[in-house]
């Protein structure tokens, strides 16, 4: 997986129509996804409020929702981050075990896309 433009792994949305880029911030815990166009370069401002990334480990299922925070040169009522700041979404990512998927509804479609999380070496 090759790096997006805020230094984050990327995610295929659809046929490439769209790509996100999911940047896991350890040091404070935030996990943040940018949507981007089908080029992975700029901003995608969506209406939507929230994403979701479901996530499964130990044979558990957890569902955790970013909410919008829009990046500046947003327009008015669309974003194209979402952040989350749950401590367990972000440590849960980072278990070898986790699948992670990514769940988002871009103008009336919706796209469902494994996150590959690049886990930090010890």
């Amino acid at each position: 997986a090759s790096a997006g433009p805020h230094g984050g792994s990327l995610i295929e949305l659809g046929e490439e129509e769209y790509h996100a880029e999911l940047v896991h911030d350890d040091a404070t815990g935030t996990v943040t996804v940018y949507l981007l166009d089908s080029a992975a370069k700029a901003a995608a401002p969506i209406d939507a409020t929230e994403v979701v990334i479901n996530l499964k480990h130990e044979g558990r299922g957890e569902q955790f929702k970013l909410a919008a925070s829009a990046s500046p040169g947003d327009s008015p009522g669309k974003s194209s981050r979402f952040v989350s700041q749950d401590a367990e979404l972000a440590a849960d990512l980072d278990r070898d075990d986790a699948e992670a998927q990514l769940a988002v509804t871009i103008n009336g479609k919706p796209y469902h896309s494994a996150i590959e999380h690049e886990h930090a070496l010890e």
